[in-house]
């Protein structure tokens, strides 16, 4: 019964992002540099990459600078966040609550390493809905990965702003 619901809740998503054109424009989410794609791992398991892509600003170099090595520039000084987490359904679900987990985090714009902030977000998450059992049936799985996706936004914007 789950496997099947579960499969359902996947087609959804790709329905929802062919018709919307992005999973970004399907959650109304503006900034254009932020990239989502699904997977599905197996039947109880998705796969959500997320990336941020930001280049630097050369529009004060552009009167003095060929448009070539700006370019050029910019390709070697994008910035990067990579981001990649798994949702794992119980095989009860929805009467038991998703397990998510981060499977990857990169960048190469701090130096120091912000992924257990990212950990810390996951974890608290499951906790919410394990240890103090706020988890119902209720729960739509596309608001659940929203909030989720507002959480590690958060964590995006403070890694930008510094």
């Amino acid at each position: 019964m789950s496997e099947t619901r579960i499969l359902k809740m996947y087609k959804t998503l790709l329905k929802n992002e062919k018709d919307n054109g992005s999973l970004e424009k399907y959650y109304n989410i503006k900034d254009k540099r932020l990239k989502i794609k699904i997977h599905m791992i197996d039947h109880f398991k998705f796969k959500f990459n997320i990336k941020f892509t930001r280049f630097p600003q050369t529009n004060i170099l552009r009167k003095k600078i060929s448009k070539y090595i700006l370019m050029d520039i910019a390709k070697y000084a994008e910035e990067t966040i990579n981001i990649s987490i798994v949702v794992k359904f119980p095989h009860d679900y929805p009467f038991e609550p998703p397990y998510w987990s981060i499977l990857e985090y990169n960048d190469n714009i701090l130096i120091e390493d912000i992924s257990k902030y990212y950990d810390y977000i996951i974890d608290t998450h499951n906790e919410i809905y394990f240890a103090e059992e706020q988890w119902t049936p209720a729960i739509d799985f596309n608001r659940d990965f929203l909030d989720i996706l507002v959480k590690i936004l958060t964590g995006i914007k403070y890694t930008i702003d510094i």
